[in-house]
């Protein structure tokens, strides 16, 4: 169990005049007096804020005041302090089932627990690091499995959690969603594949679950095979995951449940025109977490184009698709989709909330060799949040890909305390919107991108030869501008001048 620190090498650059939009009520922190020069992060590691009135007094005692607006915002949902998660089948008997578990400003004790096989592990974990929490592979489900293999994951202080399933050349990564970003309405997607095609569905609450699942194309559970548009019920006992899988293309299939569900969905063997048999899994949001505007850029320059896939929970939903030279448009009923293929950047409007998926299709690239699919949710436009940690691993050439409006440069980020633009990003540009990738090379473990004053989503994602993961951070609920104030603050004040 190994503890990740922060990369990056050399001191970080002079920070300007601050003018930080914090949100939801707006809050503006700006200098008094002018910064004198940083002190390199490495001499002041263990600079860290304490409460949310330490944060604050801290602010004033440098210089600094705190004014109000009126702007919301949302939060990434990938940080809390309770988390279920479902590992899903891939291929062969066994593979690494890990959890990539992170901290903020606060000192924490995490339990990661399983019911069944009894399972229990407690990690202290010391505040702004990484730990990695290793499963034996016989908590993977498989096809039609009914368990209590659903793994909890639980922490007196908030964290996020990003799980890996990795097998032999067959891997994928998900940011993990927290209990309280769980929803009771969901939608499938999935892809057309060789076969194993699958989504899991958990109840991490104390009382039985309904679900309801009203199938698109054709399903097999308990048994009885259900078709297109039947509605099958199913009841969940606490703490237990279903995994249901078919050879069809699930992409539309509805699940709703009585009680808030984690759901699950990807598949066991995708094969793409790059590759043969490769796993995929996403963990899904809820219809309620969705978004009407979108901008997606091809994450990578390869011989293989990447695919997305919209999908639409509301009668009479219209969809939008733009690029520089050419607009379609989509009538689209619940469950309805259109799958396509990514050339150039693309902006996406909706008359009604829709979720839109990003499967990368792997192939050559710059780097040599062939890489593999991994599947990642595209972020609504509306980003939430101008700061996040991610991790990498260091068997990948690990890649961070930011989306964010164009009044933003690349000298503007930081990203683990060094400007961007010290990292040679590429840049695409898309009306009023840019896309900037880094190639992180060969580098594991925690990771921080801030941007002093813009919002922004990111994809983390990793290849190899024959293998490749990702994700995406930047979809989210609302919550309250103290909690954004204090949380932003505290990672303001690690590269301020004082300690």
């Amino acid at each position: 169990m190994a503890v990740r620190g922060r990369q990056g090498e050399g001191p970080p650059s002079p920070i300007p005049e601050v003018h930080h939009t914090l949100g939801g009520p707006r809050l503006f922190v700006r200098e008094n007096p002018p910064l004198k020069q940083h002190k390199p992060w490495w001499s002041r590691a263990n600079d860290r804020c304490g409460t949310k009135r330490e944060a604050r007094e801290g602010v004033l005692a440098r210089g600094y005041r705190i004014t109000t607006g009126t702007e919301n915002s949302r939060t990434a949902t990938s940080k809390g302090r309770s988390f279920i998660v479902a590992f899903t089948d891939n291929l062969g008997t066994s593979a690494t089932l890990a959890l990539q578990v992170s901290s903020y400003d606060e000192p924490c004790m995490v339990q990661v627990t399983v019911p069944s096989p009894p399972y229990n592990q407690t990690v202290l974990l010391a505040k702004n690091s990484t730990t990695e929490v290793v499963l034996p592979s016989d908590y993977m489900l498989r096809a039609g499995e009914r368990s209590r293999k659903l793994v909890t994951v639980s922490s007196d202080a908030d964290i996020s959690v990003i799980a890996f399933n990795t097998g032999t050349y067959s891997a994928d990564a998900f940011s993990c969603l927290s209990k309280q970003d769980l929803g009771t309405e969901y939608f499938i997607f999935t892809s057309p594949g060789w076969y194993g095609n699958h989504f899991a569905v958990g109840n991490g609450e104390d009382v039985e679950t309904q679900v309801n699942i009203t199938v698109s194309g054709s399903l097999l559970i308990d048994g009885t095979r259900y078709q297109d548009k039947q509605i099958v019920t199913i009841t969940l006992a606490p703490q237990e995951v279903i995994l249901l899988s078919d050879y069809s293309d699930l992409t539309g299939t509805r699940v709703a449940s009585s009680t808030p569900v984690a759901v699950f969905s990807g598949s066991k063997c995708y094969s793409s025109p790059s590759s043969f048999c490769d796993t995929l899994i996403e963990q899904l949001y809820p219809v309620k977490s969705w978004g009407q505007q979108f901008v997606v850029f091809p994450l990578m320059t390869k011989d293989v184009r990447d695919r997305i896939i919209f999908i639409a929970a509301r009668p009479n939903t219209t969809v939008t698709l733009r690029t520089e030279s050419t607009t379609l448009q989509y009538s689209l009923q619940p469950g309805s989709h259109v799958s396509m293929d990514l050339q150039t950047g693309m902006l996406v409007n909706a008359t009604e909330p829709i979720t839109v998926g990003y499967l990368f299709q792997g192939g050559y690239s710059s780097l040599g060799f062939k890489s593999d699919p991994f599947i990642a949710t595209v972020p609504p436009s509306n980003f939430p949040w101008r700061y996040y940690k991610f991790v990498t691993k260091d068997v990948f050439y690990n890649y961070l890909f930011i989306v964010s409006r164009s009044s933003s440069s690349s000298s503007d980020f930081l990203l683990d305390y060094r400007p961007l633009s010290d990292y040679a990003p590429t840049v695409q540009h898309l009306e009023g919107f840019t896309g900037f990738g880094v190639n992180l090379g060969k580098i594991g473990g925690q990771h921080e991108i801030s941007h002093q004053s813009e919002t922004f989503s990111i994809y983390v994602y990793g290849v190899e030869n024959r293998v490749s993961y990702g994700y995406s951070l930047g979809q989210g609920e609302s919550f309250s501008g103290i909690e954004q104030l204090h949380f932003y603050i505290c990672h303001f004040l690690k590269i301020s001048d004082e300690v």
